[in-house]
């Protein structure tokens, strides 16, 4: 039996191997971000922070209050953090260049099986809205504990783990949600957990589980 660890951090988003191309159109999305691009809006925390941790090779991030940082970690997995002069919403752009992260299976010594993320793109408390290119590889997301309207992963191809609980999804956002969840053979064994959004009771998450997606509510 699969057993799934819900994990602690709050608001993560994560992303796996993104590359820095050309855009690719894609019917089912509405934005326009190339590949490897992350644009979110985020609310700094009471000492005016924003911060995340990203495991990549190159990294370019706009703050959006006129700061740009150009850095070259060479797939070392760095926290990153801005301080404002105000509490107020920002809009902070990443450009990332192949980003990693990986969800495994661990055998524990007792025999149990348990389930390990590697976070390739981690975005703490305070995430409002976040819109990403393609990214052929994204593998894992989470936007947990934020406060969170609408979701759109219909340009995660390759997205086997979701979680985005404790966010403020209505049903219809968690249908649309769903529908834009590509499909999953079972061997993937992909997951999403909406725990605690105004929305889980009444979903309708057969779409989800049509879709080869075991959903956990």
């Amino acid at each position: 039996m699969k057993k799934i660890i819900i994990l602690t951090v709050l608001a993560a988003a994560v992303f796996t191997s993104c590359q820095n191309n050309d855009p690719i159109s894609d019917p089912n999305s509405s934005n326009n971000l190339s590949i490897g691009k992350i644009e979110m809006k985020v609310y700094p925390d009471k000492n005016n922070n924003v911060f995340f941790y990203a495991m990549t090779q190159k990294i370019t991030i706009d703050w959006g209050d006129g700061t740009i940082d150009n850095l070259t970690p060479n797939g070392v997995g760095k926290s990153y953090s801005h301080v404002y002069s105000n509490q107020n919403l920002q809009t902070v752009k990443v450009n990332t260049e192949n980003m990693t992260g990986d969800v495994s299976a661990v055998v524990n010594s007792g025999g149990t099986i348990s389930t390990t993320y590697h976070f390739g793109f981690e975005m703490m408390a305070g995430l409002q809205e976040i819109e990403f290119g393609n990214c052929l590889e994204l593998k894992v997301i989470e936007c947990r504990g934020n406060q969170l309207t609408a979701l759109d992963v219909s340009k995660c191809t390759a997205l086997i783990y979701l979680d985005c609980s404790y966010n403020q999804l209505s049903a219809s956002a968690l249908n649309a949600l769903f529908n834009s969840l590509p499909t999953r053979k079972s061997e993937d064994e992909a997951t999403i957990s909406i725990f605690e959004n105004p929305g889980s009771p009444t979903c309708d998450k057969t779409i989800a589980t049509k879709k080869g997606w075991w959903a956990v509510y």
